[in-house]
């Protein structure tokens, strides 16, 4: 019996060594492959960080050139002067209308190209210099629930022409219209001085460019463009630079309808699912620049001017959502 013990005890600890052997294997490889698991992290943390850079890179570019180029010729802008013949001012509002559309229609396609339709994006860089005009482009697009692309259109055109009316009830800025020709849907134009808290004048002289499409493209199944465009020289309205600030803008608006993915279909279940990927989206691209004036303002007189300017934006879409009722507009939060 003793024997029998004997052997089974040995047995044991032969077994039991056999296992201690297998632990410190496993062990091994489990720290070999700990440390294959760490190189590749750290490989692939290198690669991350390394395209985190040339990213950076690209937008430090990016921003460069609209730092060193934003004075320049900008982008959906065409050099318009307007004389003292109101006939002939409407025949040269009507004769730039067709080019701005086509022109502002094949940039803010550019300009949003690969964005999620579905997703609000926006993005906006201010330049500054002392001594400088005092610039702000801004870009965002938003889809649009509840609402049509022709009611986002026609809400939008009646916001811009009576922008007077905006900015004295919604912004609290007093602001009249200088110029009384009657508007147009097609075009028209708006000569706005506002005064801020502070008694500052600022002034404004826009022409509006506007169209709507029933039938878009292959993507689209409507769409309306209105393009907003500051005016170079105006004899029957002047600029007044010894008692006005200058504010010059230029802004595309695209609103449209994208056809949902799958339309061939004779199943019914997924043509409803169709109907419900049907999106509208509006996208928005504005350039303001504040002129340098030739006034003597106060700093805070002059921070107010161009802190106006980026609200104004907001105020109008607020005025937008309103017109339209319980629309949902998917306003991208800022940080």
């Amino acid at each position: 019996m003793k024997v029998e013990l004997t052997a089974q005890v040995e047995e044991m600890q032969k077994q039991l060594e056999d296992l201690k052997y297998r632990v410190l294997v496993e062990q091994g490889e489990a720290a070999k492959s700990n440390e294959r698991t760490k190189a590749g992290n750290s490989v692939l943390q290198e690669v991350i960080q390394k395209q985190h850079v040339e990213l950076a890179t690209m937008q430090a570019q990016l921003s460069c050139h609209l730092q060193r180029n934003i004075n320049l010729h900008t982008p959906a802008h065409t050099i318009i002067h307007l004389g003292n013949d109101r006939e002939q001012r409407h025949k040269t509002l009507m004769s730039l209308r067709n080019r701005k559309i086509q022109e502002a229609k094949r940039f803010i396609t550019a300009r949003s190209q690969g964005l999620d339709p579905k997703s609000a994006y926006s993005q906006e860089e201010r330049t500054t210099k002392p001594g400088d005009d005092y610039s702000i482009v801004h870009f965002d697009t938003v889809p649009i629930r509840g609402a049509s692309a022709r009611d986002v259109f026609e809400a939008f055109i009646d916001v811009a022409q009576n922008a007077e009316i905006v900015l004295t009830e919604m912004f609290g800025s007093l602001t009249i219209r200088e110029n009384n020709e009657i508007d147009a849907r097609e075009v028209s134009q708006m000569r706005l001085v506002t005064s801020t808290s502070q008694g500052t004048l600022v002034e404004s002289n826009t022409a509006l460019f506007a169209k709507f499409v029933e039938k878009g493209d292959d993507e689209e199944e409507n769409y309306g463009l209105v393009v907003a465009d500051f005016v170079e020289s105006d004899k029957l309205y002047p600029y007044k630079p010894k008692e006005r600030v200058k504010r010059d803008s230029t802004t595309v608006f695209m609103i449209r309808t994208l056809k949902p993915r799958s339309e061939n279909t004779d199943d019914k279940e997924k043509l409803k699912s169709s109907d419900q990927e049907r999106v509208v989206v509006a996208t928005r691209w504005t350039y303001t620049k504040i002129r340098r004036s030739q006034m003597n303002l106060s700093v805070d007189a002059l921070q107010e001017v161009q802190e106006s300017t980026v609200s104004f934006g907001d105020t109008m879409k607020k005025c937008i959502q309103l017109r339209l009722g319980k629309t949902d507009i998917s306003v991208p939060h800022k940080p």
